[in-house]
């Protein structure tokens, strides 16, 4: 039975049950296909929605990449964390060590560390870089002493 069989037979009334049946038939089955449908549907939304997170989280990382770029010109916060002496390190490399980082006992390698940060937070946080850093060590400190 088709589509228009079933109309028909509803307009003008069916000729006998082996119609009617046939028409009960093609509708059943025409709701279990449309619910198939929106089941497939309700499925490649969520998919689409999980990808659309994955999208704008590639997005915030891809932001996040941008403002780590050095550039032709020394600024400011990089020639700051480029100047910093070995012996600036040393209650830094400390905390950080205490907190769990596993940083070798030598000058150049506890300098090459804290360096390597500093200069991340120089790119992403301009003059702001050393409030970005103090608060992240305070905030181990606190940590570490509630530990304690």
């Amino acid at each position: 039975m088709k589509a228009k069989d079933v109309i028909k037979g509803i307009e003008e009334g069916f000729d006998d049950n082996e119609q009617i049946a046939g028409a009960v038939e093609w509708v059943e089955d025409a709701a279990n296909r449309l619910a198939d449908f929106e089941q497939d549907n309700h499925v490649q939304a969520i998919k689409i929605e999980k990808m659309q997170a994955e999208i704008d989280q590639l997005n915030a990382e891809l932001e996040k990449l941008k403002t780590r770029q050095i550039t032709d010109e020394m600024t400011e916060p990089v020639k700051q964390v480029l100047s910093m002496m070995v012996f600036q390190f040393i209650r830094m490399v400390q905390i950080y060590r205490q907190a769990g980082f596993n940083i070798p006992k030598k000058a150049e390698e506890e300098q090459a560390f804290c360096m390597h940060r500093f200069l991340i937070a120089a790119l992403e946080h301009g003059e702001n870089w050393k409030n970005v850093v103090h608060g992240e060590l305070k905030e181990m400190v606190e940590k570490l002493e509630t530990a304690k």
